[in-house]
């Protein structure tokens, strides 16, 4: 969940854009949904403005997902399995395509250990 107007949601998007170069597929896709009132007309600028090339564009400008999952700050970063169960949120911003974070999540999709997910927070 992200929106952006959220500075560290703008700073981490790129950072999603390569994780899902990294490791997006049929088993692992990075969902990154805007809660802009402005809806594409807010995303899609900024999407083009930094160079994102391997995210798609999710909008929920009626902020549901938030309110039926208790998100309430952002970003949020939500693991969802394979049978559709979150198994991990982080809140606040990550590093995402450190070396940490691909390897932790890679290995939690290969064998489903969530024990290495506590992922760096940016300095």
């Amino acid at each position: 969940m992200w929106a952006t107007w959220c500075v560290p949601c703008r700073k981490e998007m790129p950072e999603l854009d390569r994780l899902q170069g990294a490791l997006g597929g049929e088993r692992f896709q990075v969902v990154t949904l805007s809660i802009d009132r402005a809806g594409a007309d807010a995303v899609l600028p900024f999407f083009e403005e930094i160079g994102i090339r391997n995210l798609k564009v999710y909008l929920d400008p009626a902020m549901s997902v938030m309110s039926t999952t208790g998100i309430v700050g952002l970003p949020t970063t939500i693991l969802i399995d394979a049978s559709g169960i979150e198994v991990y949120r982080w809140v606040g911003p990550r590093v995402w395509d450190s070396p940490e974070a691909i390897e932790a999540i890679g290995d939690f999709l290969s064998t489903g250990d969530t024990s290495r997910l506590d992922l760096p927070v940016p300095k």
